[in-house]
């Protein structure tokens, strides 16, 4: 946790510290893009990365968990003044 403090007071390099923080999935289209073009390139130069590899599953079964817990919760579920749908 230390650590962690340490690399959040940043303000320089890091514009957020919730960045540093494990939270829910990555969206958009930048990160998962790069992410191919970074993996293509490493097999291209037989270069083994099993942490990398890993990241995009992991991040799409987050996403299809945030899924299930918003189906259980109740589809159209009123939040606030929003309605929630899928």
């Amino acid at each position: 946790q230390e650590i962690m403090q340490i690399f959040c007071q940043d303000t320089r390099l890091n514009i957020s510290s919730v960045y540093l923080r494990p939270g829910y999935s990555f969206g958009g289209s930048c990160l998962p893009k790069d992410l191919r073009a970074l993996m293509y390139r490493a097999k291209e130069k037989d270069v083994d990365m099993p942490v990398m590899s890993s990241i995009l599953p992991s991040n799409n079964r987050h996403t299809q968990r945030g899924i299930q817990i918003v189906e259980r919760l109740g589809r159209g579920r009123k939040i606030g003044d929003a309605r929630l749908e899928l």
